[in-house]
């Protein structure tokens, strides 16, 4: 991987001293090297570890325990480490992946890659990419693990999504990530809910927020009817999603979007569960206002 360059992917200065990999080992000086190059380069990461772990060169737990040694080279650079740490961000995200023995997923959560993934997060907290890779982590980290849930709740991990959303208002790819990531808190047991800091009132409130500020995304359009028929089915909250506009924010999304299947399917299921007219349609589709 080319350090010390621009990176292809529109990234800053990418960059590893000799110093950051001293007393890691071979493993732990590749990922805190990985880190620092490109997100194309860090893809043979993936290729490595599946190498490693179907040959029993190494056990996954040694993989996520240098995987994890490899932070401390990224956290010391701070806050001018945005770079490196959006790149160990997305390994760890790499290193979950499905194709991957899920054993390495376990050792993972169990080497505390979700701490250090929080850590990163609040490190960078100015940083939009960093804060969309370290939710996209943390997602790919827990997966349907419940161990991941509980290092999740450990950290507060809800409310360093609600962080990321309220200081990057404008960045829809955060915006996107964080409606769908608080949403999925609806089910959890309130034991964890409390821990991760989860409030389904401030889901509400910033998923509507994410929605008028970004109105021609359908994608994220998309993501918040469906956290709010996720709200209205699990905990019936009408009054939280109609009150300050909510019904008339559906209803003109509903009309930005009028040709988009998912965003009308979506909206009436929202509707419906407002009690609102089943007969409403947007005006480009020719029914009544």
């Amino acid at each position: 991987c080319p350090v010390g360059e621009a990176a292809s992917d529109g990234g800053p200065v990418r960059s590893v001293e000799p110093s950051e990999v001293e007393g890691l080992g071979a493993l732990g000086g590749f990922f805190a090297a990985a880190a620092a190059g490109e997100s194309a380069c860090q893809r043979s990461v993936l290729h490595l570890a599946a190498q490693l772990l179907s040959s029993e060169v190494v056990a996954p737990a040694l993989i996520a325990q240098r995987f994890v040694a490899a932070s401390a080279a990224v956290r010391r650079r701070g806050p001018e480490g945005a770079a490196a740490a959006w790149g160990w961000l997305n390994l760890a995200r790499l290193l979950c992946d499905p194709t991957l023995p899920s054993e390495l997923g376990d050792a993972m959560v169990q080497a505390g890659c979700i701490a250090v993934s929080a850590n990163l997060m609040v490190d960078q907290a100015g940083d939009a990419p960093t804060q969309l890779k370290g939710i996209e982590a943390m997602s790919a980290i827990i997966g349907d693990r419940w161990a991941g849930l509980h290092a999740f709740a450990e950290v507060a991990g809800i409310a360093l999504v609600v962080a990321a959303m309220r200081s990057h208002g404008g960045d829809v790819r955060v915006q996107t990530k964080g409606v769908k990531a608080l949403s999925c808190g609806i089910q959890w047991p309130q034991d964890l809910q409390a821990k991760a800091g989860y409030s389904y009132c401030t889901g509400i409130e910033l998923t509507k927020s994410a929605m008028a500020q970004h109105p021609d995304s359908a994608e994220l359009q998309i993501e918040g009817l469906v956290a709010f028929a996720k709200y209205l089915d699990k905990l019936s909250c009408v009054s939280e999603v109609r009150n300050r506009g909510g019904e008339g924010l559906v209803k003109a999304i509903m009309t930005r979007h009028s040709h988009v299947k998912a965003v009308q399917s979506w909206g009436k299921v929202v509707l419906d569960a407002l009690g609102s007219d089943r007969n409403w349609q947007p005006r480009a589709a020719g029914g009544p206002a």
